[in-house]
């Protein structure tokens, strides 16, 4: 999705600005908070439905 997504904004031939190393940092710390939640989310509806 991410590369079609890519390809298509270079189709359009404008400036592609991309995230630099202290961005991508961030945004992956961010991602990663996301994910945990979620997964904190999912095993207490998993714990849930147990009993």
């Amino acid at each position: 999705m991410n590369a079609k997504i890519q390809a298509q904004a270079i189709a359009l031939g404008g400036p592609i600005t991309y995230l630099d190393v202290e961005e991508g940092e961030k945004a992956n710390k961010a991602l990663d908070l996301i994910h945990l939640r979620a997964w904190e989310l999912w095993k207490k509806t998993a714990a849930d439905l147990r009993q």
